[in-house]
């Protein structure tokens, strides 16, 4: 039972960043057609985290059963450059369902990145990279984040993290209904307990629906 409660003193992450429904909805359109969409969709509707998100391989994806297979994550490391590592835990390593709106997206991108290979020729790196340059090299994790500010200018949002997307896909989720574990196994989280430490909290909507039940079976 122990090792499924967080170490004690353990921080709990920065959520204050967390986009609401309607923020998360400009996002999306304003998005629309940019170089990168099927990028923002996955990590909105999913919660990756970043490093995770640009080490997906198009043979971790399945388009027709509307999965994608977690397995790795590449990030910047001082010293070395661009470093491909096995996700943070165990659990980090999965297979999730895809949302139709983000299996749309992989769609087009996978056509607009055949036309980038075409039009590179010779100098296109295939690597497999689902998310790549214009010329299929992995993308830099930092290049990721300024291109992520110019659309929250673009969308007229205060700048934020890149984490607070994956904190917004986790808010979201929550105030549909879905089950904590649920929200755990689709983010990837190390154990229930975390889960509930971080998105436990009562939302404003959902405070609201705990009114209108009591109001159902108890109001005049």
């Amino acid at each position: 039972m122990a090792a499924l409660v967080d170490p004690p003193g353990t921080p709990r992450p920065k959520t204050d960043d967390t986009l609401t429904l309607e923020e998360a909805r400009r996002l999306v359109e304003a998005a629309r057609g940019d170089r990168l969409e099927a990028l923002w969709l996955l990590v909105l509707t999913l919660g990756l985290r970043k490093g995770v998100a640009l080490a997906l391989q198009w043979h971790c994806i399945d388009l027709d059963a509307a999965t994608v297979r977690i397995e790795s994550s590449l990030d910047r490391v001082a010293g070395a450059g661009l470093v491909r590592s096995d996700p943070k835990t165990e659990r980090s390593r999965r297979t999730v369902n895809l949302p139709a709106v983000a299996v749309d997206a992989l769609r087009t991108h996978r056509s607009h990145q055949a036309a980038e290979r075409l039009a590179a020729g010779p100098s296109w790196t295939d690597d497999g990279w689902v998310f790549a340059t214009d010329r299929g090299t992995a993308i830099d994790p930092r290049n990721v984040t300024r291109r992520f500010h110019l659309l929250c200018d673009r969308a007229e949002l205060p700048r934020r993290r890149f984490h607070a997307l994956r904190h917004t896909a986790a808010t979201l989720l929550l105030e549909q209904g879905v089950p904590l574990d649920l929200i755990g196994d689709t983010l990837g989280h190390a154990s229930y307990a975390f889960t509930k430490d971080v998105y436990a909290h009562a939302t404003p909507n959902r405070r609201q629906e705990a009114a209108v039940a009591m109001d159902s079976i108890l109001g005049r």
